[in-house]
């Protein structure tokens, strides 16, 4: 029997359990329900944080031109600091006890 296989199943296995962050991020992408004038969830610039209370926070930010969304995990002080935008700027809230997405919504508009 030829192991290779084996192992690359189970090195796969474990890249996929070895970052609980990206499998947060998932969870929430998958989930998350984004407010009727949103863009679908790939259209924004991902950022995400845990707030004091255990929480995760989500801001989208939409871009443009060809700029190309991605994601980033930092500190509440490096999210996005934008009180208007209307749906340009989503924010999620989930809860990693229940793991479910709590809240969705979008900012503010002048």
């Amino acid at each position: 029997m030829n192991a290779k296989p084996l192992l690359l199943i189970a090195a796969i296995g474990l890249m996929a359990a070895g970052d609980p962050k990206a499998a947060i991020m998932d969870s929430i992408e998958r989930q998350a329900r984004l407010p009727d004038g949103a863009l679908a969830v790939e259209k924004y610039e991902r950022h995400y944080a845990y707030m004091g209370d255990g929480t995760v926070i989500g801001i989208y930010v939409s871009l443009d031109g060809d700029d190309v969304p991605g994601r980033t995990w930092g500190s509440t002080k490096q999210l996005p600091q934008i009180s208007d935008g209307g749906c340009g700027v989503v924010t999620v809230f989930y809860d990693p006890k229940t793991k479910k997405v709590t809240d969705t919504r979008c900012n503010f508009t002048e």
